[in-house]
C-alpha cells in the first residue's frame, strides 16, 4: 500500500514540475475504456480495463475529446524519478538523474508516437520504451489492453525465479524449463511451470501469477488460463491481456527492483538471453552489439496474427554501459511476420536514441 502512494505522489509531483515549467503540453487522462467492434465470438466481447482512476502524465501527440478511447496513439513520460546517483546492474558508475525527462526524451517519444500512427488500425500496434537509467518511459498506445501471447510466461519464469529465491524448491526443479520456454516460446514447458508454482495445479499456479501482477501494481494484466490452455482457466475472461506499459513497469521491476537479488537477477537476465536465432526479430533487432534478455510471444488467431516481444537491451562500449527496456505488441496482424517493417523500424529508432544519448 505505501508503495502504491509513493508513486502516485511521485508521478503527481512530476505531473506539478511538467505543468508548472510548460515543459511540454501535458494531459492528466484516466486510463480509457477501449471497446473493440467487432470482435469474433471466441475473444470477449470487451476489453477489460485495470483501475479506471489510474493518473498517468501524458505528452499527447494530436487533441483528444474527453471520453474518447484510446485510439491514437500517445506519447508517454511517466516515472517516478530516483533520487541522487543510482548505480544499476551492468552500469559501471552512478547516473545523476534529472527531475524532468529530457527535451529529447519526450521528443523521442513523439517520434514514436507518430510513427506508429501511421500503421495503426486494423492491426493494432503500441510500444513502450524505458531509460533504465532514469526510470522514464515514453510510448504509444501503451496503455491499450491487448492480446498477450506467451509474453505473459515472462511472468511465470519470474514467480518460479522468486520461489527459487524463497526456499520453495531448488533451482534443478526448474532451470530446464525455464530455459526451454524461453528459448522456443514453449507454451507446453511454460504449462509445466505453472503447475509447479502452483504446487501440482497449473490453475492454482494462474492464480500466483495473478497475484504477481498485483504485487508489482500491473493493472492492466489480466491472466486466465495458461497460454494455448484455455481448458485450465479461472474463470475471468476467454483470453489473457496485457499493456506495452505494464511489461515495462515489470521489467524495470527486473532490472533495478528490490524483489530479486543480485544473484536471482543475473540468471534471470542470463536465462532470457537464451532465445533461438530465429526469434530475434523484433526486441533484438539491434544493429550493433548487445544482450538482449527478452520474451516472446506470437499465435494466429481469429483476427489475425498476433505477434509480440518485449525485453531489457544492455549496451557495453568504450563510453560506459547502458541499457533500456522495450515492448512492442502487434495484435491482428493480416499475415505471418506482417509487422516485422514497422517492428525493427522502431527497434532502429530506439537503438539510435539510446546510442547518441548514451554512447557520445
Amino acid at each position: 500500500m505505501e508503495r502504491g502512494w509513493f508513486r502516485f505522489a511521485a508521478r503527481l509531483v512530476v505531473a506539478l514540475a511538467i505543468l508548472a515549467a510548460s515543459f511540454v503540453s501535458i494531459a492528466l487522462t484516466l486510463t480509457p475504456r477501449s471497446v473493440d467492434a467487432p470482435i469474433p465470438s471466441t475473444l470477449s466481447a470487451e476489453r477489460p480495463v485495470g483501475n479506471p482512476a489510474t493518473i498517468r502524465v501524458q505528452a499527447v501527440a494530436g487533441v483528444r475529446a474527453a471520453g474518447q478511447a484510446d485510439e491514437a496513439p500517445v506519447a508517454l513520460v511517466d516515472a517516478a524519478p530516483p533520487q541522487g546517483p543510482i548505480v544499476l546492474p551492468g552500469l559501471s558508475v552512478g547516473v545523476e538523474v534529472a527531475a524532468l525527462p529530457s527535451a529529447e526524451f519526450v521528443a523521442f517519444g513523439e517520434t514514436l508516437a507518430e510513427t506508429v500512427a501511421a500503421h495503426d488500425g486494423s492491426t493494432r500496434y503500441a510500444i513502450a520504451v524505458t531509460d533504465l537509467q532514469t526510470g522514464y518511459m515514453v510510448g504509444a498506445n501503451h496503455l491499450r489492453q491487448q492480446l498477450s501471447g506467451c509474453v505473459m510466461n515472462l511472468f511465470v519464469i519470474l514467480q518460479a525465479v522468486l520461489d527459487v529465491q524463497e526456499g520453495r524448491y531448488p533451482l534443478e526443479t526448474v532451470d530446464a524449463l525455464i530455459r526451454a520456454t524461453t528459448w522456443s516460446s514453449n507454451a507446453v514447458t511454460a504449462r509445466e511451470l505453472y503447475g509447479i508454482t502452483g504446487g501440482g495445479d497449473p490453475v492454482e499456479g494462474v492464480r500466483r501469477v495473478a497475484e504477481l501482477h498485483e504485487d508489482l501494481e500491473l493493472e492492466d494484466m489480466v491472466i486466465d488460463h495458461p497460454p494455448a490452455y484455455r481448458g485450465e482457466s479461472v474463470g475471468i475472461d476467454p483470453n489473457n491481456w496485457l499493456s506495452a506499459s505494464a511489461v515495462n513497469i515489470a521489467l524495470e521491476e527486473i532490472w533495478q527492483g528490490d524483489m530479486l537479488t543480485a544473484e536471482s537477477r543475473a540468471y534471470l537476465l542470463e536465462v532470457l538471453a537464451g532465445v533461438k536465432p530465429g526469434l530475434n526479430y523484433l526486441t533484438a533487432w539491434v544493429p550493433g552489439p548487445a544482450v538482449v534478455s527478452h520474451k516472446n510471444g506470437f499465435f494466429p488467431s481469429d483476427i489475425g496474427y498476433i505477434d509480440n516481444d518485449a525485453g531489457i537491451v544492455q549496451v557495453s562500449g568504450p563510453d560506459g554501459d547502458y541499457a533500456y527496456a522495450v515492448t512492442f505488441l502487434a495484435e491482428g496482424t493480416p499475415y505471418k511476420y506482417a509487422d516485422l517493417p514497422l517492428g525493427q523500424e522502431l527497434m532502429r529508432m530506439t537503438w539510435v536514441y539510446f546510442a547518441a544519448e548514451y554512447a557520445k
